[in-house]
């Protein structure tokens, strides 16, 4: 957990200067890239290595995603409206986390690891297909 923590936290040294160079959409696909290869590199070895170097990617990952997200969400709000998106997003984003952390340990005995993998990976596709789509129908075909 230590690597994952890390991972998640120790990026934002540097992350906002990198978000400031390739942009709030480069950032979202870096994050997605991040997750994929965590899954990658978990279901090709059950090391304890292999494990930390997944939680290190899985952390930078969800740094990317989650700064380059609330930079898309805030750029879409009106000044007015910016700490109810703040709320609203935070609320959202915990309460996922929150089901999550409580519904692994269910879903890893229940359903196996290798299938709790495969979910992750379609999911992760699911989220990867959606944001180009939406960035399509934008125009942004650049980024």
């Amino acid at each position: 957990m230590t690597y994952h923590f890390l991972g998640m936290f120790v990026p934002f040294l540097v992350s906002g200067v990198l978000l400031d160079k390739i942009g709030a959409a480069r950032m979202i696909y870096t994050g997605l890239f991040c997750y994929l290869l965590s899954i990658v590199w978990i279901s090709a070895s059950s090391r304890v290595f292999s494990f930390s170097a997944a939680l290190s990617l899985f952390g930078i990952g969800w740094n990317f995603l989650y700064l380059g997200g609330t930079t898309l969400l805030f750029r879409s709000l009106k000044a007015e409206d910016s700490h109810l998106g703040q709320r609203a997003n935070e609320l959202f984003a915990d309460g996922i986390n929150l089901a999550a952390s409580f519904s692994v340990g269910f879903l890893l005995f229940g359903l196996g690891w290798e299938s709790i993998q495969a979910a992750s990976a379609i999911s992760l596709l699911v989220i990867a297909f959606g944001f180009i789509l939406m960035r399509r129908r934008q125009g942004h075909y650049d980024s």
